[in-house]
């Protein structure tokens, strides 16, 4: 019982504060025509650089990225207080009948 609400709170909690706008990048201006003497240098391959070893998956003792896991922890400690202050709101209505 005490999960759903946790859930509902949360989704409505996430319904009254949504996620901030994502940040467009912003693109380089294209070169024109007058700058077609300037050389443009040219890219090499990786030689010699080894592979970048692929991510283990969280299963085998990895954490999840912070950034995610600390958001899903403000999350769940915000529901936490959330029940706390309704269970406190509860008994105090219960204390004046």
């Amino acid at each position: 019982m005490e999960k759903k609400n946790m859930m509902l709170l949360t989704l409505e909690w996430r319904k009254n504060n949504p996620p901030p706008p994502k940040k467009v990048p912003k693109t380089s201006p294209v070169a024109s025509s007058s700058n077609s003497n300037v050389k443009k240098k040219s890219q090499t391959p990786n030689k010699g650089k080894g592979k970048a070893p692929a991510p283990k998956p969280y299963s085998q003792g990895y954490r999840i990225p912070n950034i995610k896991q600390d958001a899903m922890e403000n999350v769940f400690q915000m529901a936490r207080t959330m029940m706390e202050l309704q269970k406190k709101e509860e008994a105090r209505l219960k204390f004046q009948k």
